[in-house]
């Protein structure tokens, strides 16, 4: 069976902690990450991957398109649904990553539901 977890990466400490929060509260499991290159680092080091990842657009050391490129290269990886969160709704940027996008200030009952239906398989 797979793991229903949930990661979350994003360099906005007090946004990552804000998101954690709401998952754990929606009985989510969810593991955080700085940016992409610590997430890269968590993820090859666990045999466990995520259901789903939340990756932030903008973000120092490794970016979500460097965080998708090199998630799409790695064949344990590049299955794992992924959704970028943004507090910038640049839909060009957004296109570039290669992932759906979501506005951070997205309501949070369709954020935790999007969430669940991802851990649960449906």
């Amino acid at each position: 069976m797979l793991p229903r977890y949930v990661m979350v990466i994003d360099d906005d400490d007090d946004a990552r902690k804000r998101v954690l929060t709401l998952l754990a509260n929606a009985g989510i499991r969810a593991v955080g990450a700085r940016d992409g290159a610590e997430a890269m680092q968590m993820l090859s080091e666990s045999p466990d991957k995520p259901r789903l990842i939340f990756l932030d657009l903008l973000m120092p050391v490794m970016d979500a398109e460097a965080f998708r490129i090199a998630q799409a290269k790695d064949s344990r990886l590049a299955m794992i649904p992924t959704v970028v969160l943004t507090d910038v709704s640049d839909v060009e940027l957004a296109r570039r990553v290669g992932a759906p996008y979501m506005i951070k200030s997205v309501d949070e009952v369709f954020f935790c539901a999007f969430a669940q239906r991802c851990c649960s398989g449906q």
